[in-house]
């Protein structure tokens, strides 16, 4: 994204908004899922388990091959 202002700071994003997320550990997130914010222990397995509950709902929806590299996309023109 180039932004020539700066950055504004939200609590809450809905819908289809430009975000730059800056945070450690997103090398493992997958897009498309939500993203949450814990800051206690309930609040980190509170979030262990919507997460969970969301990647399998994702899994169901893509099929895989065991070889080769998958793709997915809701429509032909993202890819």
């Amino acid at each position: 994204m180039r932004i020539k202002d700066e950055y504004l700071h939200h609590k809450e994003i809905w819908g289809a908004n430009g975000v730059k997320i800056a945070a450690n550990g997103l090398d493992n997130a997958v897009a498309g899922t939500p993203l949450l914010v814990a800051n206690t222990e309930a609040e980190i397995q509170d979030a262990k388990a919507i997460v969970l509950n969301e990647f399998e709902n994702v899994k169901k929806k893509i099929k895989l091959e065991p070889l080769g590299v998958g793709v997915a996309a809701s429509t032909l023109g993202s890819l």
